[in-house]
């Protein structure tokens, strides 16, 4: 990932405030956030100059400091966060957050802060043994707090920087010999990788939870579905293949629950490896849902336990199995250097909502749907993957979603000598259409090798009307106008 707008200081100081703001811009509009241009710009029309100011100081009292690297909005797309200002000095990463016109420090600013840093700590994989100092700078407060003890490879306690303040903080840094030294360009193009402490707790604490404590479900076929997905994806990790494996079902079959059991029955088996599986969804509220439901219940299981409950770690840790879709892909996109995911496994719910290629170049401003941008991401691992799309049918309700279709469209769409690397993997009716399955049709994927029929990835019963089972199908035929087979 790289900043929307990065400098050398010496430079820094010396480039106009329009050509920043104008740089600034171009960058909000490709991230999609346009809406923001005003309340943005008055924000920078003031921190800028201040900015400037502070840094034009720093290099009057430390001549060294012109080749440090000042970042302006340093986006963490997987983890929906974007950091102010970040300056890049030999000694520390120094995280600030900016506060145009507070008077004072309040404590939930000073988190916000704590927790940039700590994110660079856990999931930057560039940050790995570098020393993170987090600033809160309040334009209009008095600066309060002392320079922090700095110890390699770890984040200090938060420094409260004021109206002015900023150059001599910095000048302080000047005088400490780096630990460890790193190299400004690989830091700023750092990849998403959660530290293997991250990944050890989302792993326990999903690991605490099966799809029947989250469901309460009776659905008869939920646990065998996913025990033989885990399977498939064993299987392509042993033989070095890339899989691409639909769960298909009708509305409130539970298939959402299925792919929550998966990712758990992943952590459980062994079968992920370093945090190698996430669940991701376009969902956003399903997102937030399901993060906290299971942030609460692991620190409410710690405090039965007589530990303390720890909601900002459990919160942390669920992160790295649970993520919004269109961060992932942000984060793989946005600077395409053709770099593969951290995770070789993805659960993409709600698949048959995949969006098509003109909804794809309005979004990202390239001709690619949803399915060809996720086999292309997940086709740069160099030995092998999973896919797991979990579809329903007749469930496309906004534009440009064009249901299964555009992921055999994609399949289609690759070359060759690509194509052939790929198997895939349906319930029975995967080739002939269903309710389930968005009608994908026959034939609609020739020439792909290897399509396995599983009867246990089809999800047939309704989970919230499950003492009707035929309902959505009735419902289905209703819609094309059968009316043979809905009197049937």
């Amino acid at each position: 990932m790289t900043a929307y707008f990065s400098s050398t200081i010496g430079s820094f100081i010396q480039t106009a405030e329009d050509e920043i703001a104008a740089a600034l811009h171009t960058k909000y509009a490709a991230d999609g956030f346009s809406s923001q241009y005003t309340t943005q710009t008055e924000a920078w029309n003031v921190t800028v100059p201040q900015l400037q100011r502070e840094l034009e100081s720093l290099l009057q009292l430390s001549t060294n400091a012109a080749d440090w690297v000042v970042l302006l909005e340093y986006p963490l797309y997987r983890l929906r966060r974007r950091i102010d200002v970040l300056i890049l000095s030999p000694a520390a990463i120094v995280v600030v957050e900016l506060k145009v016109g507070e008077t004072s420090f309040r404590s939930l600013d000073r988190r916000q802060v704590e927790e940039y840093a700590l994110d660079l700590r856990d999931f930057h994989a560039t940050s790995t043994g570098l020393s993170l100092v987090p600033v809160l700078w309040c334009t209009e407060a008095d600066t309060t707090s002392y320079f922090p003890t700095i110890n390699s490879g770890e984040v200090t306690e938060v420094c409260f920087v004021g109206r002015s303040g900023l150059a001599g903080f910095l000048t302080q840094l000047s005088n400490i010999v780096p630990a460890k030294q790193y190299e400004v360009h690989e830091w700023e193009a750092g990849q998403y990788r959660p530290v293997p402490t991250v990944v050890d707790a989302a792993t326990t604490l999903f690991a605490g939870h099966g799809v029947r404590e989250i469901a309460q479900a009776d659905a008869t076929n939920l646990d065998a579905s996913a025990s033989r997905v885990v399977d498939i994806i064993q299987d392509s990790k042993r033989n070095r293949r890339r899989s691409l494996i639909f769960i298909a079902g009708v509305p409130g079959s539970g298939k959402t629950l299925a792919g929550l059991q998966v990712v758990h029955s992943a952590v459980e088996s062994g079968a992920e490896d370093k945090g190698d599986i996430v669940y991701l969804s376009g969902n956003t509220p399903l997102v937030v849902v399901l993060r906290e439901a299971l942030a609460r219940d692991e620190a409410r299981r710690r405090k039965a336990k007589g530990e303390k409950p720890q909601l900002a770690e459990a919160r942390n840790s669920v992160r790295t199995r649970i993520q919004h879709i269109i961060d992932f892909l942000r984060e793989y996109l946005t600077n395409d250097g053709g770099s593969s995911p951290h995770e070789h496994v993805i659960v993409f719910d709600e698949a048959q909502r995949a969006w098509d290629e003109e909804y794809g170049r309005k979004k990202f401003g390239r001709a690619s749907s949803e399915p060809s941008l996720l086999l292309n991401i997940m086709g740069r691992h160099s030995d092998w993957c999973s896919i797991v799309a979990l579809v329903g049918g007749g469930q496309e309700i906004n534009t440009g979603e064009n249901g299964i279709a555009e992921w055999g469209k994609a399949l289609r769409g690759l070359p060759p000598f690509e194509l052939e690397n790929w198997r895939v993997y349906g319930p029975p009716n995967f080739l002939e259409g269903s309710a389930a399955t968005a009608h994908l049709g026959a034939g609609s994927l020739p020439g792909v090798d290897g399509v396995v029929v599983e009867p246990d990835l089809e999800l047939s019963v309704p989970l919230r009307s499950f003492r009707s089972p035929s309902l959505s199908h009735w419902v289905s035929v209703v819609l094309d106008g059968d009316a043979p087979k809905a009197k049937a």
